[in-house]
């Protein structure tokens, strides 16, 4: 009778460290997936303060597929599976919001990427006024000049 209750008892407590496990490694996996494509999107930012083009879109590429595998994790068969437990929902909800954020936002840095050439060489490097003309104070209201 004893050992039958100690096989529940410990078949209960595997299953729980299952379900633990189960929670946490899919939550874990988004956190981390998303927090490599914040990095990559920090490191594409210094690089373009360097003026180093192709190093940013490297970093930006990077930055693509970690957001792409987040995305994935999140609204595949596992997401839909937790967005329907009702304890994990809420983490589930938050874990969708965080993925669909770091896709929007990679989405805007490779637009960035895309037309920052050609921006900045109409605009110049930092600091720089072009020759000739005096910006567009002549287009300001007096009160501003």
């Amino acid at each position: 009778m004893a050992s039958v209750r100690r096989r529940v008892a410990l078949t209960l407590v595997a299953a729980l460290v299952l379900f633990a496990v189960a929670v946490a490694v899919p939550l874990g996996w988004t956190w981390w997936q998303g927090n490599q494509a914040r990095a990559s999107l920090e490191k594409a930012l210094v690089a373009l303060q360097d003026e180093d083009v192709d190093e940013a879109r490297g970093h930006v590429e990077d930055a693509r597929a970690y957001a792409d595998r987040g995305v994935a994790t999140r609204h595949g068969v596992v997401g839909t599976l937790w967005r329907n437990l009702p304890i994990l929902a809420p983490a589930a909800d938050d874990a969708v919001r965080m993925a669909d954020a770091v896709d929007d936002l990679t989405a805007v840095a490779e637009e960035g990427i895309a037309i920052y050439p050609a921006a900045h060489r109409r605009r110049g490097p930092p600091g720089h006024q072009r020759q000739g003309r005096p910006g567009h104070a002549h287009r300001r209201p007096r009160l501003l000049r």
